[in-house]
């Protein structure tokens, strides 16, 4: 199983799904002259494979320090503290022997050196590349969750490094969105690479580095809180949405302890340089039966980065037998933009894209009034609108 072609394309694999979420100023490829502190528990582990690698071996994994080694000899590696703590968690997992769980959490002691190793390490780099996330059998089948925050041990280190106002870019390995509210700020760049599997420290190495621009995009929201699961892009809208309503203040459909919205939204992730979309069109102002609308848009690269582009069509119907949520992705296309270079996007929308089923499963085509959203992500969008008509033109 382990051919070299099959490692190529896992690599490849894994270089696709991961989802640069933060980039500030830059900080972000890295540079190979730059001293590294790589710190964490996933730094040199190669349980990188996930739950669902039923028949994946972990010891044929690329850890990210090898991955990295592979762009810098000036590298520390150290494991800075465990995935996990939490020994009656561990216990509930139903996978871990007492033994397994004793391997795992270190001994007080232990940790205690874990920390202090870090803190010297990242002293003494320039940069500190910082692995936290999930152990693996918490994520995947019958590993619901209600606490969706890193957990406390991860977190008390990366508030001790972040004590050293050094740059920090931040691997998250998980298996679904967590909560990143109280992280971001304290951190200047985040990788969510979930769990990528035997070339993932690879794959992880090629984005850091610049070697490959990062092309993911999140299909599912990562929330404000723990509580705002499940969220959806595609929610129903309210009586009284929190913008555009008669009402205001108070009394709007929002918390008053958080926002809303997400963190990051359905859709979103960056890449590596800058991008505009621009000059939207629509061929037409009615949608017949037999007449598809003509959406289209120009896509500049403004950066001197090649790069990958997902571009996302999204819909409204405005009235309905059914209530409609407030925007459905109907469509989209990846494509290969070189730097310094512009692209000319064509969508076609036909009546069965904007078909719904009702409460007993029957296919409803029904005119309205609909608007169009294209953009890079779920929230980022320039907007459009035609009128669909149920009948031939």
């Amino acid at each position: 199983m382990l051919t070299p072609q099959k490692r190529k394309l896992a690599r490849k694999l894994a270089q696709e799904s991961l989802v640069l979420i933060q980039n500030k100023n830059n900080i972000l490829p890295l540079k190979k002259d730059a001293k590294v502190a790589l710190i964490g528990p996933y730094a040199n582990s190669q349980k990188l494979i996930g739950m669902w690698a039923i028949h994946g071996n972990s010891k044929d994994t690329v850890t990210i320090a090898d991955g990295l080694r592979q762009y810098t000899n000036n590298l520390t590696v150290t494991h800075g503290t465990d995935l996990c703590r939490d020994k009656a968690l561990l216990k509930k997992l139903g996978f871990l022997t007492e033994e397994d769980i004793n391997k795992i959490v270190s001994s007080p002691e232990k940790e205690r050196l874990h920390i202090q190793n870090a803190f010297k390490a990242a002293k003494a780099a320039d940069i500190i590349v910082l692995t936290l996330g999930e152990e693996t059998y918490e994520a995947g089948e019958a590993g619901a969750k209600t606490n969706l925050n890193i957990a406390p041990n991860q977190l008390k280190l990366l508030d001790k490094l972040s004590q050293l106002n050094k740059p920090i870019i931040l691997v998250l390995i998980s298996g679904r969105p967590l909560v990143l509210t109280k992280v971001k700020d304290k951190v200047d760049a985040i990788l969510e690479s979930w769990f990528p599997g035997t070339e993932g420290g690879n794959a992880i190495a090629d984005i850091l580095f610049g070697k490959v621009n990062p092309s993911g995009r999140l299909t599912m929201s990562f929330p404000y809180a723990s509580a705002q699961e499940p969220l959806y892009y595609n929610h129903l809208s309210t009586g009284r949405p929190e913008n555009n309503s008669q009402h205001v203040g108070r009394f709007v459909s929002k918390y008053i302890d958080a926002s809303a919205r997400a963190l990051y939204p359905f859709g979103y992730g960056l890449s590596y340089g800058k991008i505009k979309y621009s000059n939207l069109t629509i061929s037409s102002e009615r949608l017949f039966l037999d007449k598809p609308v003509k959406i289209s848009l120009d896509i500049e690269n403004l950066s001197d980065y090649d790069r990958k582009e997902t571009v996302q069509l999204y819909i409204h119907q405005e009235t309905a037998s059914i209530v409609q949520p407030v925007k459905r992705l109907i469509d989209f296309t990846k494509i290969a933009i070189s730097g310094h270079s512009s692209q000319h996007v064509e969508f076609y929308i036909n009546a069965s894209q904007l078909s719904f089923y009702d409460n007993i499963g029957r296919s409803h085509k029904e005119s309205s009034k609909i608007q169009v959203y294209v953009g890079t992500n779920g929230v980022q969008l320039l907007k459009g609108k035609f009128d669909f008509i149920n009948k031939r033109s």
